[in-house]
């Protein structure tokens, strides 16, 4: 299962979506390898062993981004190093003994719920493709802004000890990084709750479960990390396929309705949209 990460956006279309018109924007604006000079290059790969761009399931969309760089061994850093430092060596030129690395994120789009889901939290990532499909296809990409934030939603949710909704506070999510207001095992919780508050620290992240179905970790950009599907969606994907693709297909519809869901009631329960930003990325 992938999509560890999550970052949405709800997208609109300038004329009605057409998966023909997509695959060919996507092709058309495919990864090739970088020149001689370059360093960097980016652009759409398949997603699958299909050759096709989109990877498509009633409605629901599976897309990649590739991003190719050259990157140095670390031997021929320390001779460029050298070979600045030292006169009588001539210039070495790094580029030329470079090998490439290609990073692939994946995102799904879901024309039926008009969402788009980055598997990445990582803002430079998640630029990256949101601004290739915005200037590349029909789809236009916008950003949720909720009644409450969620620093603001996860504070009180932590003073009154549990969440709304089909939302629990993850009592075991493990240790948490500095600074985060994530409650520990359930016997701290009540105490880290009066406490931060008092300190007038702000909530970065909360661990929480939705529906005893996916435990993950809200931050307070609105990023979903450390996706985790639990016991009944494992058991569901874990049922006999008549082969590899078909399981790939049954799992991708079930784990990415299964987000979906999520994401529409964690909406709710932050207030409900206020409205929708401007255009990304």
């Amino acid at each position: 299962m992938f999509f560890k990460n999550l970052t949405v956006f709800k997208t609109e279309f300038k004329r009605p979506a057409s998966l023909k018109r997509l695959e060919q924007s996507l092709s058309a604006h495919s990864l090739s390898p970088c020149a001689p000079h370059e360093t960097e290059r980016i652009g759409f790969v398949p997603p699958r062993n299909s050759g096709t761009f989109v990877h498509s399931i009633d409605g629901l969309h599976l897309i990649a981004l590739g991003v190719e760089r050259k990157v140095l061994p670390a031997s021929a850093v320390r001779q460029a190093a050298e070979a600045r430092d030292t006169a009588s060596l001539p210039a070495a030129d790094p580029a030329r003994r470079a090998f490439s690395h290609t990073d692939k994120t994946f995102a799904w789009l879901d024309t039926k719920n008009q969402l788009l889901g980055i598997d990445s939290a990582t803002p430079s990532k998640v630029g990256d493709l949101a601004e290739l499909i915005m200037l590349t296809t029909d789809i236009r990409l916008r950003t949720h802004r909720t009644v409450a934030a969620p620093s603001s939603a996860m504070a009180s949710w932590l003073a009154d000890g549990k969440a709304p909704g089909r939302f629990a506070i993850d009592r075991n999510p493990g240790p948490a990084g500095a600074g985060e207001a994530r409650p520990g095992h359930a016997e701290h919780a009540p105490e880290a709750a009066r406490r931060n508050p008092a300190e007038g620290k702000a909530v970065r992240n909360l661990a929480l479960t939705w529906a005893d179905r996916i435990s993950f970790v809200l931050s307070d950009a609105m990023f979903i990390q450390q996706i985790g599907f639990l016991d009944p969606l494992k058991a569901q994907s874990a049922m006999p396929a008549e082969n590899e693709e078909e399981r790939f297909d049954r799992n991708f519809a079930l784990m990415t309705g299964e987000l979906a869901q999520m994401y529409q009631e964690l909406v709710s329960a932050l207030g409900g949209s206020s409205d929708v930003q401007g255009e990304q990325p």
